[in-house]
């Protein structure tokens, strides 16, 4: 479970309305279906300026959703990490410097599943 969540936010930070672009993509596990946001805000010039990430995991009861709330609690890296009776979300934002192409990011994270618009 921990090397899925930590591959998944790898393929994350590897990947946009106006400033931005959202990707996002749906997974159902066994014990939870999984859905990551990715929210991609750009320059006027077509770069990367920061990356919004959002990863929710839904469990059928608030008891399997507490269970893995406190593995990732215990991670000595968190990201921002909340419970909500039966979900866990996890946020993080990362901020670029320029030279990152927002069309290549985008590619990346289509070539790996999620929808972009």
């Amino acid at each position: 479970m921990k090397k899925y969540l930590f591959i998944c936010l790898i393929a994350l930070s590897l990947t946009g309305c106006k400033n931005e672009i959202k990707c996002s993509l749906e997974q159902n596990e066994s014990v939870y279906t999984i859905k990551q946001e990715v929210i991609l805000n750009k320059n006027e010039n077509g770069f990367v300026t920061s990356k919004n990430t959002t990863i929710t995991m839904i469990f059928e009861t608030e008891e399997g959703a507490r269970e893995y709330y406190n593995i990732f609690a215990d991670l000595e890296q968190q990201s921002a990490l909340e419970i909500k009776k039966n979900k866990i979300i996890m946020k993080d934002v990362e901020e670029f410097s320029e030279g990152t192409k927002v069309s290549e990011v985008k590619s990346q994270l289509e070539k790996s599943g999620y929808t972009c618009n």
